[in-house]
């Protein structure tokens, strides 16, 4: 008895020291399993293409990756999880030839598979061995791929990229301006018949490449990528992800725009637009891709026009509403040429906008209007009326200018404005200097709306526009060649002899005949006096803030006076030249008179000595 008492105690022991081994070694395949998950899932800068792996130590994420759309490949990182009895998490990595190894049920192939279907598969797989078990297998980071793009896009070449990407932003990624991978740069082709230069004013223009990204794959097949539905849908089967050796080529304008479909939307929307026709497309895509309707639109006024080709009949318009778009009763698909227009509401057409009122006011400030009614005096008598300091004739109204215009983008379009000119050279070149001082105020004279009772001039506000009361500068500044240049107070009804005799008179060296006003209000240069017309001759008005400039006389011609020193200084030469020559001729005689008496000296000497011997 106490023998098997014994041998009973002892297998109980086994027992327990069993199942804390096995406990024990679960723990310790846990944390291994657990510090290779943690080392599979740091990325492998090696194998990363540099435009994915720049931003950051993981990968950049563009989309989230659709368990039905990810086909998986070799280098995928798989977590798998089966709970059961006993609990196992350990990572997969997708071999090479394309398959995985899951612990206890052996090899499975990937290939051509989604991670859905393995998904599935695997839970099927499990669950044979126990029903009461459950898989859960996920993606922990994609592999990376290289793929090839050309055609219609900036630097076109080979481009490593994580798998999980989706084709679009691959093409953008080509689009960039550097790309590490690719040395060669291309110029992108958007001159031939591009939407944006057929677009109307106002419209913005979808490219047709954007819709027509062909991808072609290692096994052969080919998707078209619709990189617009995709977004807008939220389709991911419209814009697919990466695979290895996938063929991307984006098309040029010329080549995708072979049959011209167009779809617009325009009327009370945020973005009226044109976009490229589809077989497929719907009311509410087109709605999506103007973002949406605008504050005003009426939502029981969407009307759509078929193309007559279409079949449709004239040019009798469909009305819809957007509840029954949105419900799907009215989302129906559009044919090639369709149109949307949204219209607005009847009693939302009036617009209201503010208006900013500055200076000699009693009450400076933001002042609420109703677009194109009201009018500068209603405002300003809002604003508590001008003050004993406000100067009307320089006070003015500035106007919010619409920067699209053509002439005023950028110098290559406001050169484009003188092709045609009848004008002088002179001409167009004061024409860009005006051009380009110019100030956005508008035509008004604010003296004679406020107290002329001028209707001309109490011009109609609109929202935006900036009312300045100028405070009165109280003098007029004379400056150039008189006296006692400065400041001259100003005083009503005189004239410009008076101020030039307030500031000393001429200085020597005045230019008198070309004296100069220059007007405070709008910078314009007059004469003193009135040139033409029935008041020729009368003074013109000064008021304050004017400038009276008196320039000096022009200096002489320089061009003569170089001249005249050119000839004196050759006049000089020539005199030295004639006298270096006469002193030549007299050197010359000298030497042949001196050579003269040598030579009879010498005939005398001869003659002598032949006289003298016997």
């Amino acid at each position: 008895m106490q023998v098997l008492s014994f041998r009973l105690a002892a297998l109980w022991v086994i027992v327990i020291g069993c199942i804390s081994s096995g406990l024990y070694a679960q723990s310790r395949i846990g944390a291994s399993t657990g510090g290779d998950v943690e080392k599979l899932l740091q990325p492998d800068a090696s194998l990363l293409g540099a435009s994915a792996s720049q931003a950051g130590s993981g990968f950049a994420a563009d989309n989230v990756v659709s368990a039905e759309h990810y086909f998986l490949g070799p280098g995928d990182v798989l977590a798998l999880e089966i709970v059961g009895p006993v609990s196992l998490t350990v990572p997969l990595v997708v071999s090479p030839e394309n398959v995985v190894l899951v612990p206890r049920l052996g090899e499975l192939s990937v290939t051509g598979k989604t991670l859905a279907e393995v998904k599935s598969e695997i839970q099927r797989l499990v669950q044979s061995r126990n029903a009461n078990n459950r898989a859960y297998l996920t993606l922990q980071r994609p592999r990376t791929v290289f793929v090839r793009i050309s055609g219609n896009v900036v630097a076109p070449g080979m481009y490593s990229l994580p798998a999980s990407m989706r084709v679009s932003s691959a093409v953008a990624i080509a689009n960039q301006e550097t790309m590490p991978l690719s040395k060669e740069r291309l110029p992108v082709n958007r001159s031939l018949t591009t939407m944006s230069d057929n677009a109307p004013s106002g419209q913005y223009a979808i490219p047709y490449s954007q819709r027509n990204i062909n991808v072609l794959h290692r096994n052969g097949k080919t998707d078209i990528s619709d990189a617009l539905r995709s977004r807008l849908t939220n389709d991911a089967a419209a814009d697919g992800v990466l695979r290895e050796g996938d063929e991307i080529y984006v098309p040029f304008e010329h080549e995708a725009t072979r049959n011209g479909a167009l779809l617009s939307i325009a009327g009370a929307v945020q973005r009226p637009c044109l976009l490229p026709f589809r077989r497929g497309d719907r009311v509410s895509l087109l709605i999506k891709a103007a973002f949406g309707l605008s504050d005003n639109a009426d939502s029981a006024q969407i009307e759509l026009l078929e193309s007559v080709s279409a079949g449709a009949s004239g040019n009798a318009a469909k009305t819809m509403t957007m509840a029954r778009i949105m419900s799907g009763q009215d989302d129906i698909e559009l044919t090639a040429g369709a149109s949307i227009v949204v219209r607005e509401k009847v009693e939302n057409i009036k617009r209201f906008g503010t208006v900013s009122v500055l200076g000699e006011v009693a009450q400076p400030g933001v002042y609420a209007i109703e677009a194109d009614r009201t009018r500068l005096s209603a405002i300003v008598k809002q604003a508590g009326g001008i003050t004993k300091n406000a100067h009307l004739p320089l006070s003015s109204v500035t106007r919010r200018e619409i920067k699209s215009l053509v002439f005023r983008t950028d110098a290559a379009d406001l050169s484009r404005n003188f092709q045609y000119t009848t004008l002088t050279p002179e001409d167009t070149l004061r024409y860009k200097l005006d051009e380009t001082m110019r100030r956005p105020i508008v035509a008004c004279d604010v003296a004679a709306a406020l107290q002329g009772n001028s209707e001309a001039d109490n011009v109609v506000l609109q929202d935006g526009d900036i009312i300045t009361i100028a405070a009165n500068p109280r003098n007029i500044f004379v400056f150039g060649q008189v006296n006692k240049p400065g400041f001259v107070e100003a005083a009503e009804g005189k004239t410009v002899e008076w101020y030039l005799n307030a500031a000393g008179n001429y200085a020597p060296g005045a230019d008198t005949a070309r004296v100069r006003v220059i007007k405070a209000k709008n910078r314009l240069w007059l004469e003193p006096r009135i040139t033409t017309g029935a008041a020729k001759g009368t003074s013109i008005a000064l008021e304050a803030g004017d400038q009276i400039y008196v320039p000096r006389v022009p200096d002489a011609n320089s061009d003569l006076a170089l001249k005249r020193v050119s000839a004196e200084i050759q006049e000089k030469s020539l005199q030295v030249q004639k006298e270096a020559l006469e002193a030549q001729k007299s050197m010359q005689i000298w030497q042949i008179i001196l050579s003269g008496i040598g030579s009879a000296t010498g005939l005398y000497v001869i003659f002598r000595d032949l006289l003298r011997t016997p």
